[in-house]
């Protein structure tokens, strides 16, 4: 059983063709239609996994998951040593370190400040269009076309859960430009945050806080004092702003990836 909040909410976000296979070494998951998704297309290593070298690890992926690529995520029980971690360095794999943090459930609800700027649920076409392509310019110039079209067939997911209730997605608006957007999904009594993003030319202005203190109300108010969730980069400034809000730190994730291109 998969201990991490964050990463057992990540599987319940992935398309709905995905699947995934547990034993005493590792969780399988796959993805058919999205086979070049890293993190659709993964390992998840437990804390009592037999598995404790690189070449095993990877062995072990490569037996169990037909793919380009290579990814290994840790349970948050079963943070791999640092030993371990540089081996993969030397291999020539990205690690990949994150927090997750958690919102009280018995923690009031934050204060949201006065503010000119509209925030709104996100449902029009429009809408949703404004947020791809805002989310698309977080990737950078230099995304490929498939990874742009995987977000594009991400976000018709998401948009499909909050039609059906499972959640919802906000937008803050400047004079009707979308300046940050966020989603957030229940699942299994954990609400998670997802794509959190913020308008390059529109941060440090305190949207972000806004839109999230938004969200938790929201969340609140929908489904009650459940518990919430999201996920962060270790290094993140973020993470002090979340702390502001009320947040808590509560695992450290590692994971390690590297391309096919990099596999030859």
């Amino acid at each position: 059983m998969i201990q991490s909040a964050i990463l057992s909410t990540d599987l319940d976000l992935l398309p709905p063709d995905a699947f995934w296979v547990s034993n005493d070494r590792a969780t399988f998951v796959r993805t058919p239609s999205a086979p070049g998704f890293f993190w659709a297309n993964y390992m998840i290593v437990p804390h009592a996994s037999p598995w404790c070298t690189a070449t095993q690890l990877i062995e072990g992926f490569r037996q169990n998951l037909d793919c380009a690529h290579i990814a290994i995520a840790w349970d948050s029980d079963a943070e791999p040593s640092h030993m371990l971690v540089d081996d993969f360095v030397q291999m020539g794999f990205e690690i990949d370190h994150c927090r997750g943090l958690s919102y009280p459930q018995q923690e009031a609800e934050p204060h949201i400040e006065e503010s000119a700027n509209h925030i709104r649920s996100i449902e029009s076409d429009d809408d949703w269009q404004r947020v791809v392509a805002l989310q698309q310019q977080m990737l950078g110039k230099n995304t490929s076309a498939t990874d742009r079209k995987l977000m594009s067939k991400r976000f018709q997911q998401f948009r499909s859960l909050a039609s059906h209730g499972n959640g919802f997605w906000l937008g803050i608006f400047n004079d009707e430009q979308l300046v940050a957007d966020l989603g957030l999904f229940v699942f299994n009594g954990i609400a998670r945050f997802q794509q959190i993003e913020t308008h390059p030319e529109f941060r440090r202005r305190g949207y972000c806080t806004r839109l999230v203190t938004a969200a938790i109300r929201e969340a609140r108010r929908c489904f009650g004092p459940i518990r919430i969730v999201l996920e962060a980069e270790a290094d993140s400034n973020a993470i002090s702003l979340y702390q502001k809000i009320g947040f808590e730190q509560k695992e450290s994730l590692i994971s390690v990836f590297k391309a096919p291109e990099k596999l030859i």
